[in-house]
């Protein structure tokens, strides 16, 4: 059988009907109508959060503050020293011996990029501006490395390629990659990633020397948690511990 279509006639606007509106159907429609207006105005404070982001980073460009607490020059001059703090503070000989590694430059790398992603860890709590110290610290790490490979070159009459360099940056990126999905577990993850980015997945590895390590890293973030934020983006000079023992030192 053929179903045909209704025609009904809508009184008009002069008279007293009113369409009938479902209880259910008009609970709907308040909770979408909220909802869009929640939507309109998280839109509208985002937009107003780029729009401030946006225009402090043109501030922080030509050097005011742009709502950070410490003007980008001296965080930059601090980026600077914190590298400097890896690069003088730590006794990498003694713990080359201790942890059986061999002296050498991917060793020096290697160690040097473990000590600055645990300073980055403590930047991280220090917003934008641990974030510009950030990106200088690993600045000076790059220019060393350059600086490094270049005198090393010239001895032995070899030309350093950018992909070297770009290899050695990767394996600082992945290294750290490593230790965050280490840091965030308990002691086993830890030495699984020490074992993965420290020593390059050696299958004749101690397991003391992966134990005094992480027992060292553990030690070095706590100890980097209470340096204050003005000694880290400021003055950029901080100490670190031994690899055995309680005593600080400083550069």
């Amino acid at each position: 059988m053929l179903a045909f279509p209704v025609w009904v006639e809508i009184p008009s606007s002069d008279c007293d009907w009113q369409p009938s509106v479902n209880k259910y159907t008009l609970a709907l429609y308040i909770k979408i109508k909220r909802t869009m207006s929640t939507v309109v105005a998280q839109r509208q404070e985002i937009q107003e959060e780029e729009h401030v982001s946006y225009v402090n980073q043109m501030l922080q460009r030509i050097g005011f503050k742009g709502g950070m607490r410490y003007y980008p020059e001296i965080i930059q001059l601090a980026g600077y020293r914190l590298y400097l703090s890896v690069a003088e503070a730590v006794m990498y000989n003694n713990i080359w011996k201790d942890v059986n590694m061999p002296d050498s430059f991917q060793t020096w790398h290697k160690m040097t990029s473990l000590h600055l992603w645990m300073v980055c860890t403590r930047l991280r709590l220090e917003g934008q501006e641990g974030k510009l110290a950030r990106f200088w610290m690993v600045k000076g790490l790059l220019d060393d490395v350059k600086t490094k490979t270049d005198a090393v070159a010239k001895e032995v009459n070899l030309k350093v390629q950018k992909d070297d360099l770009e290899i050695l940056h990767e394996q600082f990126l992945t290294g750290c990659m490593n230790y965050d999905e280490g840091i965030l577990g308990d002691d086993r993850h830890l030495a699984a990633a020490i074992w993965r980015a420290l020593y390059h997945h050696q299958p004749d590895i101690d397991p003391v020397h992966l134990e005094i390590m992480v027992h060292y890293i553990r030690k070095q973030v706590r100890g980097l948690q209470l340096i204050p934020s003005q000694d880290l983006l400021v003055k950029g000079l901080i100490p670190f511990y031994p690899l055995k023992g309680d005593r600080v030192w400083h550069v």
